[in-house]
């Protein structure tokens, strides 16, 4: 389910957006510059399609609400830490806790490449991690050039005086607002003190002497690293997608996989073999209270096929280690534990074979599983895994 939320005009008459100022040396009417998605927790993004047009709703002004306001790609502990701070401020106020996001991320819109460094999270997901980690409300602001153009006084004024009423903020250290990202941490700090809005500057989050940050989970995703994604995530790393019907080769190799096709909306870590465990139905992104030890390879197959055109996301092909595969058309999540080894070619299938037998033994001992004795893994969210 969702809702939109527009600026003051609408308020005046609801269902026509306002008309709240003009973009800055474009001369159009900045319409949209205050449309938000209230979104639900849910596991896909589907929301966001279901709702357009964004039809108007009650805004959440007369709430008062402390907001906290970013990005929050992967709601990584960091994110979570920031969540924490605003949530204690809001019991503090008695006030309600709203998380305040930005769709489509605001990369994809103001970079010339479309900032095509690939998703931590679907919307659907951000929701479900953000409201888990204490707000009442997540509202996505629709972001587009028009919004991107705003200079950061008018956004502060208009967006988070006039339409969401707030009386605090709680940002990150890094947040930047307005056109051109001219506005920062401490500007919004400086107008909230004339505007009478509390502004908290959330300090930086370290692990291991690394800030933890969207980007860094991106870099660690891309080299492989799912465990020190993990560590900054505080669970792992997962693709949501559909088993579909494969090539059989798994089968005849005596390792029957699950076939997932998977949108490419979301960031994949670098292709090879994987520890994973695999959740059937639509489950949280932080629930792997019923996943399934696997493992997994994610690529393009070198040993069958040459590899696929440039653009085309790596296959991933799941073998269930315990438990009652999925089958087709069944929605399911691969969560990202280990990467064992890179993808090869191999000589022969029967050099295949033994290899992926060997990764099946690791991956067990990953989770510490002897089948003899019918054990069942049971996954924290931050699990890392007891291999070398």
């Amino acid at each position: 389910m969702a809702e939109a939320v527009q600026g003051p005009a609408a308020r005046a008459e609801r269902g026509r957006p306002g008309s709240l100022s003009r973009c800055p040396d474009s001369g159009r009417d900045m319409d949209a510059k205050t449309e938000f998605l209230e979104v639900k927790g849910g596991t896909e993004a589907r929301g966001l399609r279901a709702a357009s047009p964004w039809e108007a709703a009650p805004p959440v002004g007369s709430d008062r609400p402390v907001a906290a306001i970013g990005v929050f790609d992967g709601v990584h502990v960091g994110h979570r830490s920031l969540l924490r701070r605003g949530l204690v401020l809001a019991r503090e106020r008695k006030a309600p806790l709203v998380a305040v996001t930005f769709w489509p991320h605001p990369d994809r819109v103001v970079r010339r490449d479309g900032g095509k460094g690939g998703l931590l999270t679907t919307l659907g997901d951000k929701a479900a991690l953000l409201q888990a980690a204490g707000a009442q409300r997540v509202l996505a602001l629709k972001f587009t050039e028009q919004v991107a153009a705003v200079e950061p006084e008018p956004f502060f004024t208009e967006t988070l005086v006039e339409t969401l009423g707030c009386q605090a903020v709680v940002v990150g250290f890094n947040f930047t607002f307005g056109r051109g990202a001219r506005g920062d941490a401490a500007l919004l700090a400086e107008l909230g003190k004339a505007a009478g809005v509390e502004v908290i500057i959330h300090p930086a989050v370290r692990i291991r002497g690394q800030v933890v940050s969207s980007s860094a989970v991106r870099q660690a995703l891309r080299e492989g690293d799912v465990e020190r994604a993990t560590l900054l995530l505080g669970r792992p790393h997962s693709l949501v997608g559909t088993v579909s019907r494969g090539y059989g080769r798994g089968q005849s190799l005596g390792f029957p996989t699950a076939n997932v096709e998977y949108p490419g909306e979301v960031l994949c870590p670098a292709t090879g073999v994987y520890v994973c465990s695999l959740a059937r139905g639509d489950v949280a992104p932080d629930d792997l209270s019923q996943a399934l030890p696997s493992v997994a390879n994610l690529g393009f197959r070198p040993t069958f096929a040459p590899p696929d055109g440039e653009g085309t996301p790596p296959g991933l092909e799941v073998h269930v280690l315990a438990g009652e595969p999925p089958g087709y058309g069944e929605r399911v999540r691969v969560f990202f534990h280990r990467r064992l080894r890179a993808e090869r070619t191999f000589s022969s299938p029967e050099e295949l074979a033994a290899q992926i037998s060997r990764d099946r033994e690791r991956a067990l001992a990953f989770f510490g599983v002897d089948l003899g004795r019918g054990d069942r893994p049971q996954l924290a969210p931050g699990q890392v895994g007891v291999l070398e």
